[in-house]
C-alpha cells in the first residue's frame, strides 16, 4: 500500500492529514459557546474514536513509526516552517490555528523524537 501512496505522500500528509490536526471552526465555535465541553471532549475517549484528528494522528504516528526513514525529515522540516512563520507573522496575521496542529504533531511524535 505504501508503495501506491507514495508518490502522493507529500499532498496526502500535508494537504490532508496535517489540515485535520489543527484547530477548526468547530472547535472555534464550541470553545467560544461551551468552553468546559470544548476542553471535557479533549479528554473524552468515547469521542476519540469518532472524531478525524485522532485518525490523522494515527496516521502520522504509524507512517513516521513504519517509514520513518524517508518522511519524519520532511515532517519535521513541514512543522519547523510553520513554527517560523508564526514567529515572524504580525500579531493580527499569526497562523494560530495551524500552530496548534504542529504542536499536536510534536506531541504525536515525541517517543520517537525522543529516541532520535
Amino acid at each position: 500500500m505504501y508503495q501506491m501512496m507514495q508518490p502522493q505522500i507529500d499532498i496526502l500528509l500535508f494537504e490532508i492529514i496535517f489540515p485535520l490536526m489543527c484547530f477548526n471552526d468547530n472547535d472555534q465555535k464550541l470553545w467560544e459557546e461551551d468552553p468546559h465541553e470544548y476542553v471535557r471532549k479533549g479528554y473524552d475517549i468515547i469521542e476519540d474514536l469518532y472524531i478525524p484528528r485522532t485518525t490523522a494522528m494515527d496516521f502520522v504516528s504509524e507512517l513516521i513509526r513504519k517509514r520513518g526513514k524517508n518522511n519524519l525529515q520532511k515532517f519535521i522540516h513541514f512543522i519547523v516552517d510553520i513554527f517560523r512563520r508564526y514567529d515572524e507573522a504580525p500579531a493580527d496575521l499569526k497562523p494560530y490555528r495551524q500552530k496548534d496542529g504542529a504542536l499536536l504533531a510534536i506531541g504525536t511524535l515525541c517517543d520517537k523524537l525522543k529516541q532520535t
